[in-house]
Formats: structure tokens, sequence, C-alpha cells
């Protein structure tokens, strides 16, 4: 029966090469002429179209990168957004978990997920852990109101209580009152006197702003990318052989899809933790759902920086990538009753398979981004 699954799984991945004119079948790997690519199911990334109502220009770039580094907008005042994704960190922190700012002065109760990188968020199609954000522009407002950037009143010490319409209230004050320099700012970006907005427009306006700044936090042109368009020597022997495992045998590809190398839904891997009183720390995609066959179910994250992105899974528990992938092929991936029964096709690898998934992996990250836009000092209002 495994067989049979694995069998139907690869086919629908890797599709049947007689169907598409090649150039050259003497080539293991040869480019088909009909996509222009070696591997047609996990294509480069395109350009980014321009939003249709946030269309991007040099003042909302601005606006954007101010915002995202100004610690005078949390309820600390202290802590920004690039405190946890730094840029020069792949947007991440590079910490299992972090200390809220909900929590300040305290360096506890820490948060229970670990800090996805931000880059290529802007092409997704679902974000956070469990997929709260309801598009990209959320995306980079909901942490105001979430013990993250905490414009709220709750409890120091409750990490997962959020309080979105006192936070909308709250950063239109910081804003208008608190750092007026930012009124100038959005009336040249939006044509807008955020004194005169109601909160929730400024939240919205905020999420747009920060977006047209994280448009520039891509990676792209990867050895991949550019091997997959037919550069013969872009890519090692060894990120090939790993390819070649990440497409068959290792079944990888069966939730690592498509350009993002993520299929945007929600898998249990067994990795839901419980309190003393055996109820479970986090519910994954069931928080927003409240379902339970959701429970410990989480985002597929997308791979193009994952060797950069360092520590892994939803509460960052596996701090190299060696036993991330380890863990797949694992019994400890099929304790749980509800994981994912996609888990059945992933085998117990090799220490030479997982050398090569490394090299692949490796190979699939783009060209770091314009560094004008790494620093965490841009000008400020």
């Amino acid at each position: 029966m495994r067989a049979s699954i694995y069998w139907l799984l690869s086919t629908l991945t890797l599709g049947c090469k007689d169907h598409h004119p090649i150039k050259d079948s003497s080539e293991p790997w040869p480019v088909d002429e009909s996509t222009g690519l070696r591997v047609a199911t996990l294509p480069p990334l395109v350009k980014l179209e321009q939003w249709g109502d946030n269309e991007s220009t040099e003042s909302k770039l601005a606006l954007g990168y101010a915002i995202f580094n100004d610690f005078r907008l949390s309820g600390s005042q202290l802590v920004s957004c690039s405190t946890c994704h730094l840029p020069t960190q792949g947007f991440t922190s590079g910490s299992s978990t972090d200390t809220s700012d909900r929590a300040y002065p305290h360096l506890t109760p820490v948060l229970a997920r670990n800090t996805p990188s931000l880059l290529n968020q802007v092409y997704a199609r679902a974000f956070h852990w469990d997929g709260r954000p309801a598009d990209i522009y959320e995306v980079w407002v909901l942490p105001f109101g979430e013990p993250q950037m905490n414009l709220t009143d709750l409890p120091q010490d409750d990490i997962w209580t959020t309080d979105d319409p006192t936070a909308q209230i709250r950063l239109q004050q910081r804003f208008t009152e608190d750092v007026p320099g930012y009124v100038d700012w959005f009336d040249r970006a939006y044509d807008v006197d955020i004194r005169e907005s109601t909160p929730e427009e400024v939240w919205d306006l905020t999420g747009k702003a920060i977006s047209v700044y994280m448009r520039k936090a891509v990676s792209v042109n990867s050895p991949f990318d550019r091997w997959n368009q037919g550069e013969k020597d872009a890519m090692e022997e060894d990120a090939i052989r790993g390819m070649e495992t990440f497409l068959g045998d290792g079944g990888c590809v069966n939730c690592h899809s498509g350009s993002l190398f993520s299929d945007f839904q929600y898998h249990n891997l067994s990795l839901t933790k419980y309190d003393d009183e055996g109820e479970p720390i986090d519910l994954g995609r069931a928080k927003v759902t409240e379902d339970e066959a959701d429970l410990g179910k989480y985002l597929t994250p997308m791979l193009r920086t994952v060797t950069m992105t360092s520590p892994y899974f939803h509460d960052g528990s596996v701090l190299n990538l060696r036993d991330a992938i380890r863990h797949h092929g694992s019994s400890e991936a099929r304790m749980d009753p509800n994981y994912d029964p996609l888990l059945d096709v992933v085998p117990e690898f090799t220490d030479n398979e997982i050398d090569d998934l490394i090299a692949f992996l490796s190979a699939i990250r783009g060209e770091p981004m314009d560094r004008q836009y790494l620093s965490v000092t841009p000008e400020l209002p």
C-alpha cells in the first residue's frame, strides 16, 4: 500500500516527460522546450507584480522602512519589528524563541513560537505558523496587537491573547501624538491626513507601507534556478543528487513544492508539547480554525533561505538543518495520532542522503537582498 501511495505521489509531482519535447535526451535532466526548465514543478520566482491597491513608490518605501525599524512604536518603546526579524539574519532572530515586548521589563515569559523568516513573504499565499493573517498587509501589523509589539493592556504573562482594536487606537496615537512626524510621511506616501482617519484605516495603511519595504526582502536567482533554466554548471553534483532525493525517494516535494518550496498547507509532524495537566501548549492551526482536526498542524515553511534561518520548526526546537531533515523520516515524527500521512512515504535518511539534501537546499538559496535595506537604522521622522 505504501509503495502504491508513493508511486502515485511521485507520478503526480514529476509528471510524464514523454508528453514534452526535449532539447537533449542524452542529459539525465534535459531542458523541456515547452517550459524552458529541467524541473518544471520547481520554477524560479517571477518578478513581483505591482499591487493594484498599493503601487510601490519611494515615499511608501521610506515610510515602511522607517516603521519596520522604529522602536518608538512598540508598547515599551524599546523594540521594533527588526528586533526579532533582523535583516542580516534572514529576517529571523536566530533564537529558538524570543521574549515578547509584553513581558517588559522582564525577560520571561518567552514566546512559544519561533520567529519565522520574512524573506520572500511577499510572494506567499498563507502566513504565520497558524495562518491567522488574512492577507500580506495584515502580516506586518498584527504583532502590534499580539505580545510581540504589544500596544495593549493585557497581562505580562499572557503570551496568547490579542487585542487588535486597542492596538489600532494606540498605533494611531503613536503616529499622530507620540511621533507626530509620521503625519507628514503618511501624507507624502498615501495623500491622507492620518489625524482624520479612523484607527482601522491607519492600521491598514501601516500594513501597506511595510509591505512595500518588504518587497525588497526577496532572495532570487539561486544556483538551482540557473541550473533549472539550462546553465549546466550552476549546480554541483551533490546538489543534483540531493534534488533527486528531494523529488523522488525522499518525498520532500509532496509538501515543499512550487517556486517557493511550500504547498502553503498545514501539517502535523508530531511536535506538539503538553503542560503538566496534559493540555497542549500550542494548538497550532486549531487556534485559528477551532477545529480539533487541526491540532498540532503548522504551515509548511518556504525553503529558499532555509540554510540561513536556523533554528527550525514552529517552536525552534531543532537547532540544525541535519536534525530537522532527519526528524521527518524518524519514528518520532509519527508518534502523534494525528500525524500527517504524507510522512509515511518519507524514508529514514542516510547520512549521505542528508549531506546531498543540504547541498541542494544550499543551492536554492538566492542572491542576497540589496544591502541598502539591510540597516536597522534608517532615517526616522
